[in-house]
């Protein structure tokens, strides 16, 4: 229900607070979020992850980089079709085998 909802967000962000820089957090926050079905909160977070990355980082976080930037351009597909592709192209940029990923890139070259 909503409670628990709030509870999560509540105990997010008070580890978000602790944690500004470190990008997992945001992570979870968008997995959390997209669990609940509350996927603009979930876009949001996956976008401040994708930003919080450093470039260091990056080959330990190819997964979660590629599904990030999948479920963006998951969401953008019929509002803002050259930001789906854009996000898209970099997602299978991280996880070429990704089969959802490589749908919707299709799909968006139609």
């Amino acid at each position: 229900g909503n409670k628990r909802k709030t509870m999560v967000s509540t105990a997010f962000l008070s580890v978000t607070a602790i944690l500004r820089d470190w990008a997992p957090a945001y992570y979870s926050i968008g997995y959390a979020n997209q669990s609940a079905k509350n996927n603009e909160a979930a876009k949001t977070a996956y976008e401040q992850y994708i930003a919080k990355v450093k470039p260091e980082e990056v080959d330990a976080a190819k997964q979660n980089l590629a599904y990030a930037y999948f479920f963006i351009a998951f969401l953008d597909k019929d509002t803002n079709p050259e930001k789906a592709k854009e996000y898209i192209a970099k997602s299978l940029q991280y996880d070429g085998s990704n089969q959802d990923a490589l749908n919707l890139s299709k799909s968006l070259m139609n």
